[in-house]
């Protein structure tokens, strides 16, 4: 069945398009959400009307798309993670958790719009793609850093050297300089 696309569809294209679809497609998600019309003569004619209008609207679409990425390009996320032994993360960073640090950053990214080739499960440098529009998506940089743990965490070594230290004090100077 061949549609007039009314709003930006993904992977199906952009609007004022004609794209061939299945029935079924058309009738439960294209038709009730208003993405889409069938490409009926009434409404081919419609489209020719409609057509600078919506090129119009595509362009500044696009152009605000662009605007951001020019913004978001060259961008650095940190997480500062717990981290268990050879470095591995409890939890992993998703693009929920990348849309929720460009929210305080300032940007509004939907997550869908993040592209990473998995969840980051480890500490290091990855690099996420955003796609805003299908003709235009930006690298970031994400950073996944190891929480420092608290002192009281730090382990059996820091004790061991309180510990030592202590032994020597309490069996007194190992010279004769303190002596009088």
């Amino acid at each position: 069945m061949k549609v007039i696309l009314l709003d930006h569809v993904e992977h199906l294209g952009l609007p004022g398009q004609i794209a061939n679809v299945k029935d079924g497609y058309f009738r439960n998600y294209l038709g009730p959400r208003r993405l889409a019309v069938e490409a009926t003569e009434a409404n081919l004619r419609g489209l020719q009307g409609k057509q600078r209008k919506l090129k119009e609207a595509a362009a500044r679409i696009i152009g605000e798309a662009q605007t951001l990425a020019d913004q978001l390009k060259g961008r650095t996320v940190e997480f500062i993670m717990k981290v268990a032994e050879s470095n591995r993360l409890y939890g992993s960073v998703g693009p929920g958790d990348i849309a929720e640090k460009l929210a305080e950053l300032g940007f509004n990214i939907e997550r869908r719009r993040i592209a990473l080739p998995g969840p980051i499960k480890t500490t290091g440098t990855f690099t996420a793609t955003i796609r805003l529009q299908p003709t235009v998506a930006t690298p970031i940089t994400i950073v996944v850093t190891a929480e420092e743990p608290p002192a009281s965490e730090a382990g059996p070594a820091r004790e061991t050297e309180a510990q030592a230290e202590a032994a020597s004090e309490a069996a007194g100077p190992a010279t004769g300089s303190d002596a009088p």
